[in-house]
């Protein structure tokens, strides 16, 4: 995928796209809290009213961009456990293809990824739910690769959960 600014260019090119990629770097330098309307407006060049043709609410301009990141970084992981082929049932492999994907995804998309994880909490509580059980699934996956390597020998990990948080925090650290 084409980057710029060390994001990936939007998918279709319309204003509803280019508004939660604009949005990125008010939220991240600003903060959910004190980016505007006006501010995100400005980031994408049109006015401030014309927003409301695309997204109810600031909320909505981060829910989106969210649920985005949410996809792509599962659409990463996936493709990386579908290019495994005979190593499918490799936890070694897993973890390495599993890993990969996940660095991969928070060094090119680093600012967005950075808003995320500490602008999550602005959402809704039911919006913020769902990002918590969208992150959680996501973390499932690495834990079930390091079970599943420590029951046949190949991992000797003292407690997953928090080998599983130690890795997923260095990846995006990246």
């Amino acid at each position: 995928e084409p980057i710029r600014s060390g994001r990936p260019v939007t998918r279709n090119g319309t204003k509803a796209d280019v508004i939660p990629d604009a949005a990125i770097d008010p939220f991240e330098r600003d903060g959910y809290d004190a980016a505007t309307m006006r501010g995100l407006a400005d980031a994408v060049g049109i006015k401030a009213a014309s927003l409301y043709n695309h997204f109810r609410s600031k909320e909505d301009i981060l829910w989106d961009l969210i649920q985005r990141a949410f996809d792509d970084l599962e659409r990463g992981r996936l493709a990386a456990m579908e290019g495994l082929g005979p190593l499918s049932g490799d936890p070694l492999a897993r973890l390495d293809a599993f890993y990969r994907a996940h660095v991969r995804f928070h060094a090119i998309n680093r600012a967005s990824a950075d808003v995320i994880n500490r602008q999550i909490r602005a959402l809704s509580p039911g919006r913020f739910a769902s990002s918590v059980a969208l992150r959680d699934r996501y973390q499932r996956h690495l834990e079930d690769i390091l079970h599943d390597g420590v029951r046949c020998g190949a991992f000797e990990i003292g407690d997953v959960h928090v080998t599983t948080f130690a890795l997923l925090g260095m990846g995006m650290g990246v």
